[in-house]
């Protein structure tokens, strides 16, 4: 007699690699998009230096007003609680900047309005707070920040305006003392995703003003 239909034995082989096929697939699919979480970080993270020297570059004017501590950022995205005591007005600042922490899941971007130093002073000068991963989570962290001089736990990039000069970790205007000559002229930035260990390089050169994912 002809048999028809399959016995139970070939229903749960099947179910079994069904099930093995499906739990390779989601693995692959969240190892694809952990990987794409990484790389759209790093490349938006160069996207915002250059983002700096363009706006340097342009002498883009930003919103100031006054404020009992000093010059403050009149943006939106400004985290500042001190309130204004004069009306906002456009102002070209002499910098533009990103700031950026190790072991931060997030980083600044700034003018440099309320006492010209090369480097955010306080959150009055932020432009900008941007979160590493854009979809959401903490799960990309910088991991560290080195330059040639050796690692260190943050870095200022700060880009003068309308001159376009660039200056890295700057303690002041250039040729002071205290500046040179230990003022780094690169930076790399090395982001982490934490549930994949991997990593992705985000180099910063001074002197030609050069930005490159690794």
């Amino acid at each position: 007699m002809k048999r028809s239909g399959f016995t139970l034995v070939e229903l749960l082989i099947s179910i079994s690699i069904l099930t093995l096929i499906s739990a390779a697939t989601v693995f692959s699919l969240r190892g694809t998009r952990q990987n794409e979480e990484l790389h759209t970080a790093a490349r938006l993270l160069a996207g915002d230096v250059r983002n700096v020297q363009a706006r340097a570059l342009a002498a883009r004017n930003v919103l100031t007003c006054d404020t009992v501590g000093g010059t403050r950022v009149c943006e939106q995205e400004n985290p500042s609680a001190e309130a204004c005591i004069s009306p906002c007005v456009q102002e070209p600042p002499p910098k533009f900047g990103l700031s950026i922490a190790a072991g931060a899941s997030a980083y600044e971007l700034f003018a440099d309005v309320d006492v010209s130093e090369w480097r955010r002073t306080s959150d009055r000068e932020i432009l900008l707070q941007r979160i590493l991963n854009p979809f959401g989570s903490d799960t990309i962290r910088v991991d560290a920040i080195s330059t040639e001089l050796g690692a260190t736990a943050s870095g200022e990039i700060a880009v003068e305006r309308q001159n376009g000069q660039m200056r890295i970790n700057a303690c002041g205007e250039p040729g002071q003392p205290a500046c040179a000559p230990s003022e780094p002229q690169s930076m790399t930035i090395r982001l982490r995703h934490q549930d994949t260990g991997k990593t992705a390089d985000v180099e910063v050169n001074a002197i030609t003003g050069r930005v490159s994912v690794q």
